[in-house]
């Protein structure tokens, strides 16, 4: 857990300190991260996700877009937010309802309403350990765009917030 908290300590600086955070954070490619990185079990997953503030920061050119919710022990998603654009000062409490769980196949999965008219679609991501960091990945097998950015996951247990 000392590699997540030191990632999540690296960014919490940059958040304080103003710094740029798409230039600190680090990146990975789909394929790199398949083919060099350690895919977690079921149950690495578990006492990752369960519990945990899980952050996740989605590449959108020079800039993230930065999810964060709580992935509860019920199975329910609680403290959802959304930063576009990794913004300063733009995150924004979404509230909603939803689902988090890990399938058998060890993916975590979320599903969360913000009350659109449109039905949430479940998202579920394999993920895996590369460079000291944990990254989600949607296919391990015949990869649609293997260059494509791997997105960053931070896991923080409840002690560590």
């Amino acid at each position: 857990m000392k590699k997540v908290s030191a990632v999540f300590g690296g960014l919490a600086a940059l958040a304080i300190f103003g710094g740029s955070i798409a230039a600190e954070l680090p990146t990975a490619t789909v394929s790199e991260v398949v083919a060099s990185g350690r895919q977690l079990s079921r149950p690495e997953v578990e006492v990752l996700a369960v519990g945990s503030q899980i952050k996740r920061y989605i590449p959108t050119g020079v800039r993230y877009n930065t999810h964060s919710w709580v992935c509860r022990r019920d199975g329910t998603v609680g403290d959802f937010t959304n930063d576009r654009d990794g913004e300063t000062g733009a995150v924004r409490s979404m509230g909603g309802t939803g689902t988090c769980r890990i399938d058998d196949n060890g993916r975590l999965c979320t599903k969360v309403q913000m009350g659109m008219k449109v039905e949430a679609s479940e998202v579920c991501r394999f993920i895996f350990e590369f460079g000291g960091a944990y990254w989600g990945v949607a296919r391990r097998k015949n990869l649609k765009n293997p260059d494509a950015p791997a997105i960053l996951h931070v896991f923080v247990r409840p002690s560590e917030q």
